[in-house]
């Protein structure tokens, strides 16, 4: 579903009821991509220009934590018994910033 308004939209990525290991795999994957999207961008910048991309080594910090932090939430729900209710939604908007301004 797509709410649409001056350009901005919000997406429904995920919406369900998932088991231990589904929701596991389902989180890992989402997290594990956008680490290695950072870890990519961070090794680019090293090898083309020599520079730190200091912002994707802090986003790299930040999402492995959140993946151990997700790792431990799946774990106490097998242990429980019970299911994960998962919704996450993208919201996208223009951003004051221009390309140039950067």
């Amino acid at each position: 579903m797509s709410h649409a308004s001056d350009g901005d939209s919000s997406h429904v990525l995920i919406d369900g009821i998932f088991d231990a290991p589904n929701a596991l795999e389902i989180l890992l994957t989402m997290l594990n991509a956008k680490i290695d999207y950072h870890e990519r961008r961070s090794f680019s910048l090293r090898e083309r220009f020599g520079e730190t991309d200091h912002a994707s080594l802090k986003r790299i910090e930040q999402l492995t934590a959140t993946r151990e932090e997700i790792k431990q939430a799946v774990t106490r729900a097998k242990e429980a018994g019970t299911r994960l209710q998962i919704r996450s939604v993208l919201e996208l908007s223009h951003a004051q910033e221009t390309v140039e301004q950067r």
